[in-house]
């Protein structure tokens, strides 16, 4: 009976011990996988349970930009071009002292190559246009395994076949599987070329 008063007193200070414990909650992220494509984001997403209010919320990621979300408890990111995968860390103020607040997740992902539209030349293709299409060229030389597709937007075959000897002469580059010619009609009366930088393992762009 004399170790009654000492068990009762041992539950007593236990029972304390736990109640001064802080209630963590379980941080998680949500990240994306599967394909992606140039100029989309993937959305990574924190969610902290139980919730709690005034949290604030600090994003690191691995590669790739944010351009949206932070601060929140969702973030937008662009992912590099050649990027495999992203990984995503946030860090949250407003938890209880000694509670875990850092979490990480990692969105695998496949890049889907997409042709990348450069310029717009208006009809005549004259000298005028040269700086841009030194702009072309250099976009090209970004990316030795691109190639250059050209969509003319002309009302007539020879009207095409001079605005193509026009653009080879400005451009100076040998054709040989970098640089290929689509055609089409011209639209509303507008004659013009679109200029595509297409990557490899990318489509042609549709005319």
């Amino acid at each position: 009976m004399k170790k009654l008063p000492f068990i009762l007193l041992s539950i007593l200070v236990f029972s304390a011990y736990l109640l001064a414990q802080p209630v963590c909650p379980t941080i998680t992220i949500t990240a994306p996988s599967g394909l992606i494509t140039r100029d989309y984001p993937i959305t990574f997403t924190a969610l902290v349970e139980p919730t709690q209010q005034a949290l604030t919320y600090r994003w690191t990621i691995s590669s790739g930009k944010i351009i949206e979300g932070q601060g929140t408890d969702a973030i937008e990111v662009l992912i590099d071009k050649y990027g495999s995968n992203t990984t995503a860390t946030v860090e949250i103020d407003g938890l209880q002292k000694g509670c875990t607040n850092i979490a990480s997740e990692n969105a695998q992902h496949t890049w889907c190559p997409t042709p990348e539209l450069i310029d717009i030349l208006p009809a005549p293709i004259i000298v005028k246009y040269r700086h841009r299409f030194e702009t072309i060229v250099q976009k090209l030389g970004d990316d030795p395994t691109s190639r250059l597709v050209i969509v003319l937007y002309f009302d007539s075959a020879r009207r095409q076949a001079v605005a193509r000897r026009a653009i080879l002469s400005y451009l100076r580059l040998p054709v040989g599987g970098r640089i290929t010619f689509l055609e089409d009609t011209a639209r509303g009366g507008d004659e013009f070329a679109k200029f595509w930088v297409v990557p490899s393992g990318a489509l042609d762009p549709t005319p």
